[in-house]
């Protein structure tokens, strides 16, 4: 089994091999920038991991537009990293374009039709 820093060199070759290929705007290009994020995370990273997430973020908003589901994992693993700095306050903004306003706006809608319910907790 690979330990980080073997993850890390195959993600990282991953990327560059994807980049020289495809071109640096490529949507697969975008999820290679994000699995090498996950390994500078598991490693403490932080910094290194936002760079890639905002530089995948980018890429996927400008190929796929805003309400891709990629581009909401995007905003996801971007308010996480955020988050794991103890930048709650740049995590939210951020999580809150992560959520289709149908989704919010049906959350808002069932959780209280469900206060009193045999299904509340």
């Amino acid at each position: 089994m690979l330990g980080i820093k073997g993850r890390e060199f195959i993600r990282f070759s991953a990327l560059a091999i994807r980049e020289k290929a495809l071109g640096p705007d490529h949507p697969d290009v975008a999820k290679s920038l994000n699995n090498l994020a996950e390994v500078y995370r598991e490693q403490g990273r932080n910094a290194d991991a936002e760079a890639l997430y905002q530089r995948a973020l980018a890429i996927r908003e400008k190929a796929l537009g805003p309400d891709h589901p990629d581009v909401a994992k995007s905003l996801n693993n971007l308010a996480e990293v955020y988050r794991e700095q103890g930048r709650n306050a740049d995590a939210e903004p951020v999580n809150r374009r992560g959520v289709p306003a149908p989704i919010g706006a049906s959350i808002v809608l069932i959780v209280p039709a469900l206060e009193g319910s045999k299904f509340a907790a």
